[in-house]
């Protein structure tokens, strides 16, 4: 339903297109911005579960030009290869999967390697939050930045798109929001 006939439309209108998604995308940029700012150096970014890469789209306007390694992850290959050609023009970006339920260093990502680590809207895809945030922070290197993205509260909108995922009540942790809702 959310892929139909291989197209992001629909994707793009739940995570790009509404207002909500887009203020959320808005303060990821601003975000990115002020950690741009505060930087001398380049920037190296991981953005985890990076989907569709409505946020990705958000911050590549601003780290283009700051950033010398940009890592757009994603568990889907199918996601992944619509990110290449979306945002393949950008010569510091690279693509590669990405599960916050593995270690890192299982996966091949170096630990404390990143000044920023972007989730948005992945967490309530880990059966254990608390270890995917775990994880997620031993990628970030000294005085880096987690930006942390995640709806907590029932959303009408989400409840029908997401709740017809295979997967996404396999959670063990207690949690409360829009994932107790799916209970």
């Amino acid at each position: 339903l959310l892929f139909h006939d291989g197209e992001l439309r629909t994707a793009d209108a739940i995570y790009r297109d509404n207002d909500v998604m887009r203020q959320c995308n808005d303060v990821l940029a601003q975000a990115a911005a002020n950690l741009v700012a505060a930087s001398t150096e380049s920037l190296r970014v991981i953005e985890l579960g990076a989907g569709t890469g409505a946020s990705t789209a958000s911050v590549l306007r601003v780290l283009d030009g700051h950033c010398s390694d940009y890592l757009f992850t994603d568990v889907s290959g199918y996601l992944i290869g619509q990110a290449r050609e979306r945002f393949g023009g950008y010569p510091f970006v690279r693509f590669g999967r990405y599960d916050v339920n593995l270690p890192p260093g299982l996966q091949g990502v170096r630990t404390h390697g990143y000044d920023l680590v972007i989730a948005a809207n992945v967490m309530h895809d880990a059966p254990d939050s608390q270890d995917a945030l775990r994880r997620a922070a031993q990628l970030l290197a000294p005085g880096g930045v987690l930006v942390l993205i995640e709806g907590i509260g029932a959303n009408r909108m989400q409840l029908v798109s997401l709740g017809l995922l295979e997967g996404l009540s396999a959670y063990q942790d207690d949690r409360s929001g829009t994932l107790n809702a799916l209970r």
